[in-house]
């Protein structure tokens, strides 16, 4: 006896629940659905170990190998296997497998599959006789790859005979598909809040802690290669009058276009980071102080001519002061050059203050 339509939630429970217990405790769970309801024990544990990884966070091409693995251990007829997932309007073919893995697949860049948007317009199992891959199989079977509240994509499989394919079979490769969505929904989850955990929410630039990676990063690259790098700490020059005379929204709009001001002016290995408050921090590889401090003035015009960019800031009111340092001259630590730069920039803010009296 096979398992049918309506037992799909009593599967999807058992290995929720099963995945809660211990191995030994999980394993007689499973021998008990299997001997009172029939199914394959092993089809049970071969799904009920992709459940288990997928339900971990897990990288994109992580989750499309477990899923193809076990369709190949499901489905001993299956001839080859396809993932497609939603990006925009468009299916686009994520990963497939042939049963004889020296066999090519195509690429992402490949034509859509009609029958794919079938099956993920349609949400539903679906089955087509298709003889076209060089004779290799005599059907298709589709699952939709589900995420909460939508479709994600959908699941192909060719095999050599539809017909043959157990009911539980389909159930299982069912769940495999439904999980297979939700597992991208969560990695893509989390990928975007790993993204936002380094981004400034504000000037779009990357924050404190993408600076203090990326300054290791340039630290250990540098020390390898014997190559120097400079250091520019900026300082937006009375942005406390900005805030306080035009209001934090023009304040705002002032960090903005600085950022966007720099940005612009900034070479493509360059990297600038908002530091905190009005204060910005720029990394140049491979650049000497005179070619920084050179880099650094061209900042400064910049910024004195994007103060006429941003609505109801007067002109040279987004004026900035910098401090440079630059390894190994004058330090050799990320916070040995964060100090030494913060220094500069103490004296040319003292500098700027006294000038302008």
């Amino acid at each position: 006896m096979g398992a049918t339509r309506n037992q799909l939630p009593q599967l999807s429970k058992l290995f929720s629940d099963a995945h809660l217990m211990s191995k030994n405790a999980a394993h007689s769970v499973l021998q008990e659905y299997s001997d009172t309801q029939g199914v394959c024990l092993e089809n049970l544990k071969i799904l009920n170990r992709a459940l288990l990884s997928l339900s971990e966070i897990q990288p994109e091409q992580q989750i499309f190998e477990i899923v193809l693995n076990s369709v190949f251990e499901l489905v001993p007829t299956a001839q080859y296997a396809r993932l497609f997932f939603w990006e925009g309007e468009r299916l686009v073919l994520k990963a497939a497998r042939w049963a004889d893995a020296s066999r090519p697949v195509p690429g992402a860049d490949s034509p859509p599959d009609v029958f794919a948007y079938q099956v993920a317009k349609q949400q539903t199992l679906l089955k087509r006789k298709d003889r076209s891959l060089n004779g290799h199989a005599s059907g298709v079977l589709g699952f939709p790859c589900r995420m909460p509240g939508q479709t994600a994509g959908a699941l192909l499989v060719n095999l050599s005979s539809i017909e043959a394919t157990p009911v539980e079979t389909l159930e299982s490769m069912h769940i495999l598909a439904h999980q297979a969505g939700r597992a991208l929904d969560t990695a893509r989850q989390f990928q975007a809040l790993a993204s936002q955990a380094y981004i400034d929410s504000l000037t779009g630039l990357p924050n404190r802690r993408a600076l203090d990676q990326r300054l290791e990063e340039e630290l250990r690259r540098s020390s390898r290669y014997q190559h120097i790098f400079t250091v520019i700490m900026i300082d937006l020059n009375d942005f406390k009058s900005i805030n306080d005379q035009l209001g934090h929204p023009v304040g705002d709009q002032a960090l903005q276009g600085i950022a966007n001001c720099f940005r612009r002016m900034l070479r493509d290995t360059d990297f600038v980071a908002r530091y905190g408050g009005d204060e910005f921090v720029v990394i140049l590889p491979e650049t000497t102080p005179d070619e920084a401090q050179r880099i650094a003035q061209r900042l400064r015009e910049a910024a004195d001519a994007c103060s006429q960019e941003i609505m109801d800031l007067p002109e040279g009111a987004a004026s900035i002061s910098f401090g440079m340092a630059t390894y190994p001259e004058q330090a050799i630590s990320a916070s040995g050059l964060i100090t030494a730069a913060d220094q500069a920039l103490f004296r040319s803010k003292r500098s700027y203050h006294m000038a302008k009296g």
